[in-house]
């Protein structure tokens, strides 16, 4: 591929990679797919981040706003392997009428929180 990418091009590269199931994206990732080098790739993902195109939601990690994102599968990304637990599945299922305010997830890894600006993610250890 070129070596130059202009907005346009890497609008139109969003919307590819959102619709076929690209709604998280890797430095990494764009890196092997434009044929850039790292810093290109870290300047463009941080203008195109000021833009409102990408959102930084991990070290390495953006969600790609033209797909659909969801808090859910940012969990299954960052927390693997994990699952929807407690009041949060509950609440899913209509069991619970309160909307809770974080996604719990349990997993058998360590017990840790995550803060995102896509939201509050909790791993809790399963015992």
């Amino acid at each position: 591929m070129s070596a130059y990418y202009t907005l346009d091009r890497w609008i139109a590269l969003l919307r590819d990679m959102a619709q076929q199931g690209g709604d998280f994206l890797t430095l990494q990732g764009l890196k092997q797919l434009t044929g850039l080098g790292e810093g290109a790739v870290r300047k463009a993902v941080t203008r195109l981040e000021k833009r409102g195109y990408l959102m930084h939601v991990g070290p390495g990690l953006y969600a790609n706003r033209f797909g659909r994102p969801t808090l859910e599968a940012l969990a299954m990304i960052i927390g693997a392997p994990c699952y929807i637990s407690f009041e949060s599945a509950l609440e899913r299922y209509g069991i619970l009428s309160q909307i809770p305010l974080v996604l719990t997830c349990a997993s058998t890894s360590r017990h840790a929180s995550r803060i995102t600006h896509h939201g509050l993610r909790r791993r809790a250890k399963v015992r």
